[in-house]
């Protein structure tokens, strides 16, 4: 577990949670605006999820979202990653299964913390959504950060080329070097 506090800004709109800004997505995806702009002042997720379910009953989720709340989860997920340093750090430095250790069956592991630390991902009860969408933002920050330090270490070797042409053409000059 890794605390942090963070924010970010979406067209204007500034949250503090995941499941703020996935939630405000979804009441705004279903034109509830007066109730997702009402969950901009919520921090507690509780509350957020709470507030989310009664304006929107499970009955009246459009298929639409149904069909693409993974998706949005990722990008949610993206951009809290991307804004918050302290949060991108803490999950690059996870080396164990990452999971939604919640009774939550679809995003969760269906199961509380103790029970899904004792349990093999195999035998949790819930699909970890959540889990899984934290393990392909990892794959892609760990990615950016290779591909950040290759080119790093090219341009040191480039400046380090740079650095040794005088001192090689001198060797060549005095027949030290071909």
């Amino acid at each position: 577990m890794c605390p942090h506090d963070c924010k970010w800004e979406v067209e204007g709109e500034l949250f503090t949670s995941a499941k703020q800004d996935f939630q405000y997505e979804k009441l705004m995806s279903h034109d509830k605006r007066d109730e997702a702009e009402s969950l901009l002042q919520i921090d507690s997720t509780l509350e957020i999820k709470r507030l989310t379910k009664s304006a929107l009953a499970e009955e009246e989720v459009s298929e639409y979202w149904t069909q693409c709340e993974q998706d949005k989860m990722l990008q949610v997920c993206r951009r809290k990653f991307d804004a918050c340093e302290h949060a991108r750090d803490c999950l690059l430095n996870s080396k164990s299964e990452l999971a939604e250790a919640t009774l939550d069956k679809k995003w969760g592991t269906g199961m509380d913390m103790a029970n899904t630390i004792d349990c093999t991902p195999d035998f949790w009860p819930g699909q970890n959504l959540m889990g899984k969408i934290l393990k392909q933002v990892h794959s892609e920050l760990l990615e950016q950060r290779c591909l950040a330090l290759v080119e790093q270490t090219k341009e040191e070797d480039s400046q380090k080329r740079k650095d040794i042409s005088p001192l090689i053409k001198a060797a060549k000059k005095f027949g030290f070097a071909k």
